[in-house]
């Protein structure tokens, strides 16, 4: 965050998480420039998503599907567990990839309304649309708690 945030501005956590360095820091700036008050953080596979998801409790993730070390479905049932567990709200996760996605993984994301799903190419612009919806949405659940 390099500006003083609005007053009263909860700063968002979101989690980008892709094993390709460039994708992930095209995407980063992207993000750090349409949300500047908020934290954007990054992982290279789904381990390290889950690890940063428990120390941050990111509000939104965007994960690849396939990575290295830990899928993107491995890690969304790891964070899933986590949640229940604490009993405290699972984050919002955009999952995004270059393949067909495995039955298991379109079941998950139908069951879930918290999970969706971005095919490869994803522009900048229609990454952001997507998390833009994910943040209202969770804003508008939170303020009628």
């Amino acid at each position: 965050m390099s500006a003083s945030a609005p007053s009263g501005h909860r700063p968002r956590q979101i989690l980008l998480v892709d094993n390709e360095k460039s994708v992930v820091e095209a995407y980063r700036e992207a993000l750090e420039d349409h949300f500047p008050y908020d934290r954007v953080e990054t992982a290279a596979n789904g381990f390290d998503a889950v690890e940063a998801f428990r120390l941050r409790r990111h509000d939104v993730m965007v994960m690849d599907i396939h990575m290295p070390v830990m899928d993107g479905q491995q890690a969304e049932y790891e964070i899933r567990m986590f949640c229940e567990e604490k009993n405290i709200p699972e984050p919002d996760i955009i999952f995004f990839t270059g393949y067909l996605p495995p039955d298991s993984m379109k079941e998950t994301i139908r069951m879930n309304p918290a999970c969706s799903l971005l095919l490869k190419p994803v522009t900048a612009k229609t990454l952001i649309e997507e998390i833009e919806k994910k943040l209202t949405a969770r804003a508008e659940t939170e303020a009628d708690a």
